[in-house]
């Protein structure tokens, strides 16, 4: 409706002209049109000033175009981590309807999960104009990390710590963590094993052994 796209637009809390804010409406707007689906929706701006009032009116033209879905989501380039670890980070799936603010967070959450140096997501056309193929190209990372070290103590003599911190056990997204402090006086092991999804749903499970 009309007066929902107005509540969108944040020009109109300036007392001046500001072609910035008018470049952010567009992409609101867009963005609005994006998130029911309009994949191709454009938003184009048109200003009419008044020099005997000082004043400008602003027309944005949307055309909406067609629905569009996701034909098929490919994913590439992860030699170690699974494609369902991916695919669950997603905010968007096969068949759905278009999704702009879901297709920008599912990116986010990738990047967030650490076990990527790059991720690039292409939109490419699907057999109809009705239909879109999402192209998603991941570039691994390490994600372990091993220390160790040792010293010597007046009281406990010599001691040396190993840890081992690995975030995406054999590419499930599995944690574990484990250490082992080896002292003159005591030796103390700890293993944390974590499942961020349990069951395939976001359900977070943990094993601590000490």
């Amino acid at each position: 409706p009309r007066e929902a796209l107005l509540e969108e637009l944040v020009i109109t809390t300036d007392d001046y002209f500001n072609r910035s804010l008018l470049e952010k409406d567009v992409i609101r707007l867009s963005d609005v049109y994006g998130d029911e689906g309009y994949a191709y929706a454009g938003v184009t701006p048109r200003t009419l000033p008044d020099p005997r009032t000082l004043t400008v009116a602003v027309t944005y033209n949307v055309e909406k175009r067609q629905l569009v879905y996701f034909e098929e989501i490919i994913i590439g380039g992860n030699t170690t981590t699974r494609d369902k670890v991916i695919r669950r980070e997603l905010k968007v799936i096969e068949q759905e309807l278009y999704n702009r603010t879901h297709l920008r967070q599912g990116i986010q959450r990738l990047h967030g999960l650490g076990y990527f140096e790059d991720v690039k997501v292409n939109t490419l056309k699907g057999d109809t104009d009705e239909q879109m193929i999402l192209k998603i190209d991941v570039t691994e990372k390490p994600t372990g990390q091993l220390t160790f070290g040792g010293g010597f103590g007046s009281e406990d003599g010599a001691f040396g710590v190993l840890s081992v911190d690995e975030k995406n056990l054999w590419g499930l997204g599995h944690k574990i963590k484990a250490s082992i402090n080896l002292g003159g006086e005591s030796t103390r092991f700890d293993i944390v094993y974590t499942d961020p999804w349990m069951f395939d749903i976001p359900l977070t499970g943990w094993i601590n052994v000490y």
